[in-house]
């Protein structure tokens, strides 16, 4: 069994076994390599500290022992409400980077609940984003031509 070793990118560091975190393909390619104490740095990623690090372990343990759809819907209802948007951007955001599929999917399902029924400025709003980076173009698509 590996340890794997995750760096926020504030110095904080969370150890974890392999098999909490078996659900990431970065972490399953690197212990086919033959590697045994992995250490993965989140300096280039945003808002990872602790907290977050800690939770992407706590979402990868509950579905390493849990495939019943209803327990796991309110897993993430309550993962959900004990998270601000910031760490959950975060915590996806590791999803991503460490290619763990069911948390990409929680990310995608999670960011689709957000803007259901919301105007283009709420959105903005609730993503944190700028006018200018959301400024909406008239585009001509021209098939076949």
């Amino acid at each position: 069994m590996a340890i794997i070793k995750l760096t926020a990118n504030n110095g904080d560091v969370v150890e974890a076994n392999s098999e909490d975190l078996q659900s990431s393909l970065v972490i399953k390619a690197k212990i086919a390599k033959g590697e045994e104490n992995i250490e993965i740095k989140f300096s280039e990623l945003k808002d990872i500290n602790e907290k977050v690090l800690n939770a992407v372990i706590s979402f990868c343990k509950m579905h390493n022992i849990q495939r019943n759809k209803t327990i796991l819907e309110g897993f993430y209802e309550r993962f959900i409400a004990d998270h601000d948007k910031t760490t959950l951007s975060a915590i996806v955001s590791i999803g991503h980077y460490l290619n763990i599929s069911s948390l990409i999917d929680f990310g995608c399902d999670y960011t689709s609940r957000m803007m259901k029924g919301k105007s283009m400025e709420e959105i903005i709003e609730g993503f944190g984003l700028t006018p200018e980076s959301c400024t909406p173009t008239d585009v001509d698509v021209h098939w076949g031509v």
